[in-house]
């Protein structure tokens, strides 16, 4: 059976939110509704022990934005099918 999907570690999160961001940058999308935008203004870098990472603030949700940034890679990015093997989504900047 083939699994369809996207695999989320830190690195793939890296590279779909770099993705989304630029993406919101340059004006590609076609609707961001009001819920996005709440979002998109809480979502900031937060320090965590010894590293910085991008995520909602406290108190507020990133549910809309992470799902919007793995949606927009996985549209942007072809799929790799290797015979025999899960069905897995790939960037050349996630290799």
């Amino acid at each position: 059976m083939r699994k369809f999907g996207w695999w989320t570690d830190e690195k793939s999160r890296d590279v779909a939110l770099n993705e989304f961001a630029k993406s919101v940058r340059l004006k590609e999308l076609n609707e961001v509704d009001n819920r996005e935008l709440t979002e998109l203004h809480s979502f900031i870098w937060v320090h965590k022990t010894s590293r910085r990472r991008p995520e909602a603030e406290e108190g507020a949700h990133d549910d809309t934005v992470m799902a919007d940034a793995i949606c927009w890679q996985m549209i942007n990015t072809p799929p790799i099918i290797q015979r025999g093997k899960h069905v897995t989504i790939s960037s050349q900047n996630y290799s």
